[in-house]
């Protein structure tokens, strides 16, 4: 039968490095959906308008925003 493990587990395998970097790309994503949320709201612009100045799809402007 398969062991199972959670995510903090399997994270605390990986070597330190690796952790780092996965933590600093963690924050940077973090941040970028933060400030895209930011600049929606306090701009006023709706997903298509935001789309537009993204230049791309509004579909892929939510995906963007949980990223």
């Amino acid at each position: 039968m398969k062991e199972y493990t959670n995510f903090s587990e399997e994270f605390n395998k990986l070597g330190k490095e690796r952790q780092a970097s996965i933590k600093a790309r963690a924050s940077q994503i973090y941040l970028e959906e933060l400030t895209l949320k930011y600049l929606q709201e306090k701009l006023g612009l709706s997903l298509s308008e935001l789309a537009e100045h993204l230049e791309v799809q509004q579909s892929i402007v939510p995906r963007l925003k949980q990223e």
